[in-house]
């Protein structure tokens, strides 16, 4: 599951979005505490009024404090919370003043609007610095990087190297081109794929009224409709077909396991296994599933009761270890189920 869409701002006053095929629209409302976009509110209310997805951002500038600046964009787009996504633009000078100002920029904009947002970023700033406190927050990324400058339209499995995002396990929306060409507009366009469909946007953008906040959605592709590769790897295609058996979200993660129960998953994938350092979440609503069909403890949990039940329903051996053969023997359960 996954959605295609633009980031625009002044830079693209006079783009017609009835004309222009996208899934959702991220629009720049402010930046820094003395600037909004006059465009936003045009860009937002038409986008909506054409069904899309919409969402707002605020350009951080780092010359006051992250509660300042998020206290401006508060005021800014307070009408549009409850119906918008929300993202901060952590990039140019702002970078300099690292992970803790843009921590207080979204746990401050948390406390105004009960909406955590999002966090833009290139994924070497995801790697230069440590934004575990971020992560730990269960602050969702949005990510940039290009694998070159050549005019592109949209692309279905957008090209992303395979260093990791530093402290972050996932992202859920990629900004892969900066050079975007699409139907009905003549200039580039940032192009993103949003890993997730309409309903876990609107958790995002609505928590409260949406049926609870989401997990954050992996940098992963759709699955195929094929058979599972039996490879004894508990990554993003089997977490995937596992949450589509179940009929949870298929977004392809593992949400709030604790670190602790890590030993016992030798075969979970880390780019889609959501480990946290310290609290334990809600857990997972696959692991759940997972939990009630092998008879195990329902917690949301994976860990050495969950894995021992799961070797009995499959009739592997029981050593409290989900390694290859575990995973490949579930797997092979998937595929003829």
């Amino acid at each position: 599951m996954s959605m295609k869409g633009i980031d625009i701002s002044n830079h693209q006053a006079g783009i017609d979005l009835a004309r222009v095929p996208f899934d959702f629209v991220i629009c720049k409302a402010t930046e820094g505490t003395g600037f909004v976009d006059r465009y936003c509110d045009g860009f937002i209310q038409t986008a909506l009024g054409l069904g899309r997805k919409t969402g707002v951002y605020h350009y951080a500038t780092g010359k006051s404090s992250g509660r300042e600046e998020a206290a401006y964009f508060y005021r800014q787009i307070k009408g549009y919370v409850g119906t918008s996504l929300l993202a901060l633009d952590w990039e140019g000078r702002a970078v300099e003043r690292g992970p803790a100002y843009a921590l207080e920029f979204l746990d401050s904009l948390r406390e105004l609007t009960g909406v955590k947002a999002l966090i833009y970023m290139s994924k070497s700033v995801c790697r230069t610095y440590d934004w575990s406190a971020v992560a730990g927050g269960d602050y969702g990324l949005w990510c940039a990087q290009y694998a070159d400058s050549d005019p592109t339209g949209y692309q279905e499995s957008p090209w992303t190297d395979e260093k990791g995002m530093g402290a972050f396990p996932a992202m859920a929306v990629y900004q892969y081109s900066s050079t975007g060409r699409l139907d009905g507009y003549s200039g580039n366009l940032d192009l993103n794929i949003a890993y997730m469909d309409e309903a876990a946007w609107d958790r995002y953008a609505s928590p409260g009224k949406a049926g609870g906040e989401p997990s954050v959605p992996p940098a992963v592709k759709p699955g195929n409709a094929g058979k599972l590769k039996v490879d004894g790897s508990f990554g993003p295609a089997t977490v995937r077909r596992t949450q589509e058996y179940f009929g949870t979200v298929a977004d392809g993660i593992v949400s709030f396991q604790p670190m602790s129960n890590k030993k016992y998953l030798h075969s979970a994938y880390e780019g889609c296994w959501q480990f946290l350092k310290t609290g334990y979440g809600p857990g997972s609503e696959m692991v759940r599933d997972m939990q009630r069909a092998f008879g195990a403890a329902v917690d949301g949990w994976a860990g050495r009761d969950t894995v021992l039940h799961m070797q009995a329903f499959l009739g592997v051996a029981r050593d409290g270890s989900m390694g290859p053969k575990t995973v490949s023997a579930w797997q092979s359960w998937l595929n003829s189920h």
